[in-house]
C-alpha cells in the first residue's frame, strides 16, 4: 500500500482503471499485464485520419480496393475501449486481448476487415509479388478464426522470427467473448488450441465488469531462475526474444493494483516469489 496523505498520488497519463484481469487468470500463460490506455481515441483517431491519407493519395484502381478496407478497419478501431492486455506462453506464443463495450460487435468487424484485406491480397497477387494467405473460420465453442499468412520469413525481423511456424508461415487466431470483455488474439506456431483453451477460460473466470476498478494487473508463473537471464540482458532484441521463450513451469502469482482517493492498493493471490523467501533467511 502506498500512500499520501493531503497530497496528490504519482500517476501515468497512459493508465487508466479498466483492465483485464480475467483474461491473465488462465492456463499456460507464462507471463502478461494488463491495463486501460486513455490515449486510445486519439490514436485511433490519427491512425484512421492516416489511413483515409493514404488512400486518397492510391490511384484510382487502388483506391476502389482499398476503400472498403480502410472503412472497415475504422469501425473495428473505433470498437476498441483502451482496454489492453499483452502477454507470453505457451513459448513462441504471443497473446494479446483487446477491451470492448460490445465484443460481438467488434469480432464482427474485425473478421469482416480481415476478410476484405484476405480477398485484397488474392486480387494483387495478380499484379505483384506479394504473400498468399488464407483466414477461415476454424471452430465454433468458441468460434475461432484463423489467419494464416505465407512466405512472411524475409519480411519478418529476427526478434519476430520465432511466433512463425517451421513453414515460415505468420498465424494469428482470433476469439472474443463477452463476459472476459473484449477480442482475443494468439499469434504464434499452433495458436488454435491455445486461443481455445485461453478463450473457455476466460470466458469462465472473471468477468470484466468486476476489474473495471483495476488500474493494472499482471501475472507471472515463471521461475526466477529463469527470469534472471532477462532482468540481466541489455538488449531489448534479446529481451524480447527471451519473453517469447517463456512458458509457465510453476503456479500464477497475480498481481492487482487500484488506485484509492488517497493511496494506491496492491493485492497479490497465488505463491510467493521463492526468491522473496531466500532474501528474508
Amino acid at each position: 500500500m502506498l500512500e499520501a496523505p493531503g497530497k496528490p498520488l504519482p500517476s501515468s497519463p497512459d493508465l487508466a482503471n479498466g483492465a483485464l484481469t480475467g483474461m491473465l487468470e488462465v492456463p499456460e500463460l507464462a507471463a502478461g499485464v494488463s491495463t486501460r490506455w486513455p490515449g486510445h481515441k486519439k490514436a485511433v483517431a490519427d491512425a484512421i485520419t492516416q489511413m483515409n491519407a493514404g488512400v486518397d493519395r492510391a490511384g484510382f484502381a487502388a483506391k476502389l480496393m482499398l476503400d472498403p478496407l480502410v472503412d472497415q478497419a475504422a469501425k473495428a478501431l473505433r470498437r476498441w475501449n483502451g482496454r489492453v492486455l499483452l502477454g507470453a506462453g505457451p513459448a513462441r506464443h504471443l497473446r494479446l486481448g483487446l477491451g470492448a463495450d460490445d465484443p460481438a460487435a467488434g469480432y464482427r468487424d474485425l473478421v469482416g476487415c480481415l476478410r476484405t484485406l484476405v480477398d485484397n491480397l488474392s486480387l494483387a497477387r495478380m499484379f505483384a509479388d506479394v504473400p498468399g494467405a488464407s483466414f477461415k473460420k476454424v471452430g465454433d465453442d468458441p468460434t475461432v478464426y484463423l489467419l494464416t499468412v505465407d512466405g512472411v520469413s524475409r519480411h519478418v525481423p529476427a526478434v519476430g522470427k520465432p511466433l512463425l511456424d517451421d513453414k515460415g508461415r505468420l498465424r494469428v487466431a482470433l476469439a472474443a467473448n463477452e463476459r472476459a470483455g473484449g477480442l482475443l488474439v494468439v499469434i504464434g506456431p499452433e495458436p488454435l488450441p491455445v486461443i481455445q483453451r485461453w478463450a473457455k477460460a476466460a470466458g469462465e473466470g472473471e468477468p470484466a465488469k468486476s476489474s473495471a476498478d483495476d488500474l493494472l494487473s499482471a501475472v507471472l508463473a515463471v521461475s526466477p531462475e529463469r527470469l534472471k537471464p532477462l532482468l540481466q540482458t541489455t538488449s531489448q532484441s534479446m529481451l524480447v526474444t527471451g519473453a517469447l521463450g517463456l512458458d509457465a513451469d510453476r503456479d500464477p502469482t497475480l498481481m492487482v493494483l487500484q488506485r484509492k482517493p488517497d493511496r494506491y492498493f496492491a493485492t497479490v493471490r497465488g505463491p510467493e516469489l521463492e526468491v522473496d523467501r531466500r532474501k528474508r533467511n
